[in-house]
């Protein structure tokens, strides 16, 4: 099926298109799920300060992005959900080095 300019979305809007209201309500829980990790954290003396404010880079730049120009398969929201999760790693177990 051909496409008319303007059809499809290429922001977060995409998500609801292809995934459907459930999909994209789990999208967006996952998305204010790592933002709620990285406001938890702020602050915090944890092993890897570092890369802390890498993540939040990250996700900030994902955001906007999500928001204004991109379509949810976008590369970043996996890479953004990764540096998190390792963050999250590195801040439940103080005493693991992370690579």
């Amino acid at each position: 099926m051909a496409h008319g300019t303007g059809t499809y979305s290429h922001n977060i809007l995409s998500a609801w298109v292809d995934l459907g209201l459930i999909g994209f309500l789990g999208y967006l829980f996952l998305f204010a799920s790592m933002g709620i990790a990285l406001w938890r954290r702020w602050g915090e003396n944890t092993k890897r300060g570092q890369m802390y404010w890498v993540a939040s880079s990250i996700y900030i730049f994902t955001l906007v992005l999500m928001i204004t120009s991109k379509d949810y398969t976008f590369m970043f929201f996996g890479f953004s959900v990764g540096l998190v999760a390792g963050i999250l790693n590195t801040v439940n177990n103080p005493n693991r080095d992370v690579v």
